[in-house]
């Protein structure tokens, strides 16, 4: 009773701090990918300061060229909210007088209450805030990375300390080993899912197709549904522009065919090994950690449930 007490107590200050949390995490996995470069470097004989110096360099350039996408993104979305205004209230003008040929009546005040031009605006004002929020929150996230980068020449002393046991390190070796490859291989599959996404909806005139494009390679993180949660957007403004149409059709095909191919065939081909892991316990995994800490948690599922049962071995052992 007392362990489900503590247990309830350390998720309660985990949600209560998941911004903090998520932002530890993102470092965290960020350290986890980056360290393999940064070994890499050393193995050839460079010094580790200049070392040190390129990796952070390529993280700090990725990051910024990922924000100002992602920004450029939002700026564009909130430029166009008022021609979708505009369009969607057309269309329920039609819905109405369709629905009014079979002796049903909707009230003007139906759709209004939902969709007017005071909603918009203040969803255009929260995409701005998030954007900048967003740039905040990089900055951050790079400054603290690059500490902990630094920090890698010392990390083999953690060996000789007196709580390390040769099994917790071979443990933490190995779950370290396995969400490097999970987290690398999911990562070169987000990329190929974003810019094949990218490229199907500007060849189909969709609009803010690097929007999706960047929202498909994000949400290709969240195992099991994040890439039937992609498809949502992209096919909602299809639908919106070109109506019921084939051309909407086709961009669920392309939602499909790449989810299919990627998700389903190349994907597994390249995991290789399974990391312990079933589909049952993946999806629970990806409901807790969501409840717990939000859509970073969802996406990180698969490597904290990984940490995770390092962590409660770990326990075990201890207490034996």
């Amino acid at each position: 009773m007392l362990d489900l007490a503590a247990a309830v107590v350390v998720i309660a200050g985990l949600k209560a701090a998941a911004p903090m949390v998520t932002q530890l995490l993102l470092i965290a996995f960020l350290v986890i990918v980056l360290s393999p470069v940064y070994y890499w470097l050393v193995r050839r004989k460079m010094p580790s300061w200049a070392a040190l110096t390129i990796v952070i360099s390529a993280l700090t350039v990725g990051v910024a060229i990922g924000v100002m996408l992602l920004a450029q993104s939002f700026f564009q979305l909130a430029q166009q909210l008022p021609g979708y205004y505009i369009i969607v209230q057309r269309a329920m003008a039609d819905f109405s007088q369709w629905v009014g040929q079979f002796g049903f009546e909707i009230p003007p005040a139906f759709f209004n209450d939902y969709i007017n031009g005071q909603n918009v605006g203040g969803l255009i004002r929260y995409i701005l805030v998030m954007a900048q929020g967003l740039v905040m929150h990089s900055i951050i996230v790079i400054i603290v990375t690059a500490f902990c980068l630094s920090e890698l020449p010392a990390l083999p002393r953690l060996r000789q300390g007196r709580w390390m046991t040769e099994s917790l390190w071979t443990r933490c070796v190995h779950v370290t080993a396995d969400v490097r490859h999970y987290m690398g291989i999911k990562t070169l599959i987000s990329l190929a899912t974003g810019i094949l996404i990218y490229v199907g909806l500007v060849l189909l005139g969709v609009d803010s197709p690097l929007l999706l494009g960047i929202v498909a390679f994000l949400l290709n993180y969240v195992p099991t549904v994040g890439s039937l949660v992609a498809t949502l957007p992209g096919v909602l403004l299809a639908l919106v522009k070109f109506g019921t149409g084939g051309r909407t059709l086709a961009v669920a095909a392309l939602y499909l065919a790449v989810n299919q191919i990627l998700g389903s065939i190349v994907e597994p081909k390249l995991m290789g090994k399974g990391f312990g892991v079933s589909p049952v316990v993946i999806l629970v995994s990806m409901l807790f950690w969501g409840f717990v800490l939000g859509p970073v948690g969802m996406m990180l599922s698969v490597p904290l449930t990984m940490g995770l049962r390092v962590v409660l071995a770990s326990l075990n052992e201890l207490d034996t």
